[in-house]
């Protein structure tokens, strides 16, 4: 009876009135120190709009395990590519729940993934913001809100709409007050629980520091202000690559995919320098990065020799990085490499691109 006043935001005092009751006896409900009488169960799982084995607790763990299900097979539509499906998952399961957030989450979250599958980009984002802004006004999950409001910054930045982006990522908690470092700096778990928390914070820092040095490295000539010459970017990514290097060795798991892109994106910014030769030299680097990237294992370790993420699970291939091997095709099909498409050694990388995407078809 807490649980659900409290999603109904209605003080004790507000509930007993509306019932018709002294707020002492709710109190004693809560409490559990009486019982509502059995006449009273219709009346409550009315208000509430649930059964009554829902009141009594009956449905809780059944449900949840649904939940956990539905949202499961929006993960495997996701992953398939069946976004359309997966709206349509989305949407059947908030008829289905519609009190649950998790599940409007993850219906509004799917929009902005389908963009234009079904409909206009511009109906699905529209959507997708009411929705979080819905999620927003009643929910009192801190944590399900902080995930609204990084989905909200995201899609105003889409819309091009930076400003009304910042003015919503200043809700979000600042670094030092993030459960991470909070966390890592009291030193709050122990054992071997703190090894596992300890190796998750550093690959997360990791990730940030690897996409800072890449953004200040200005791969995609966004920042015409940047004090930074095209010689000086290529060292940019030179450290990147060594840092990988010093921390995960020769088998970086899905750390090679991070090295793919700092030789691939050296080799656009030697050619901008005319620097053919050094060019075609990172992208010899790029393609054999992007073959261990696809390669490896979903259930590998990091090795013994890997001393700070030692017996580590690997981060399985993601959803948008599932090739590699595709992206870089992509990539080189860029007008800025024309001046080394008759290259012998481009062409060799090229022809190894598709044999190897052919045999992935």
């Amino acid at each position: 009876i807490k649980s659900l006043r409290k999603s109904f935001d209605l003080t004790q005092e507000e509930f007993a009135e509306r019932l018709g009751m002294s707020s002492q006896a709710v109190s004693k409900w809560e409490t559990g120190t009486a019982m509502p009488d059995i006449s009273m169960f219709p009346i409550l799982a009315n208000f509430f709009s649930v059964t009554t084995d829902e009141l009594l607790g009956v449905d809780i763990t059944r449900r949840e395990e649904h939940i956990r299900a539905i949202i499961a097979e929006g993960n495997r539509l996701y992953r398939e590519w069946k976004y359309a499906e997966m709206v349509e998952h989305y949407r059947n399961a908030v008829m289905q729940y519609p009190r649950e957030d998790e599940l409007w989450f993850q219906l509004a979250w799917s929009l902005n993934q389908a963009q234009g599958t079904t409909r206009s980009s511009e109906e699905d984002t529209a959507e997708s913001i009411r929705i979080f802004k819905n999620i927003l006004e009643r929910t009192k999950d801190i944590k399900l809100a902080n995930k609204v409001n990084a989905q909200l910054v995201r899609l105003y930045h889409d819309l091009g709409e930076d400003e009304e982006a910042l003015e919503w990522a200043s809700k979000l908690p600042s670094l030092t007050q993030s459960r991470q470092l909070t966390v890592t700096h009291l030193g709050l778990y122990k054992g071997s629980e703190q090894v596992e928390w300890n190796q998750a914070i550093m690959e997360s820092y990791v990730l940030y520091l690897v996409e800072l040095m890449r953004i200040h490295a200005d791969v995609g000539y966004q920042n015409p202000d940047t004090p930074l010459s095209l010689h000086e970017r290529i060292g940019v990514l030179d450290i990147v690559i060594s840092l990988l290097d010093l921390l995960f060795g020769e088998r970086k798991f899905g750390w090679h995919y991070e090295a793919y892109e700092c030789h691939r994106i050296a080799a656009t910014l030697y050619l901008a320098e005319g620097n053919t030769e050094n060019s075609v030299d990172c992208l010899e680097k790029a393609l054999a990065e992007a073959e261990k990237f696809n390669a490896y294992a979903d259930d590998d370790r990091y090795p013994d020799n890997c001393l700070l993420f030692k017996g580590y699970e690997v981060t399985p291939h993601g959803h948008w990085a599932q090739s590699a091997l595709k992206d870089m095709l992509k990539y080189m099909a860029r007008d800025h490499y024309d001046p080394i498409r008759t290259h012998p050694r481009f062409i060799a990388i090229l022809d190894t691109l598709k044999a190897h995407t052919a045999e992935d078809a």
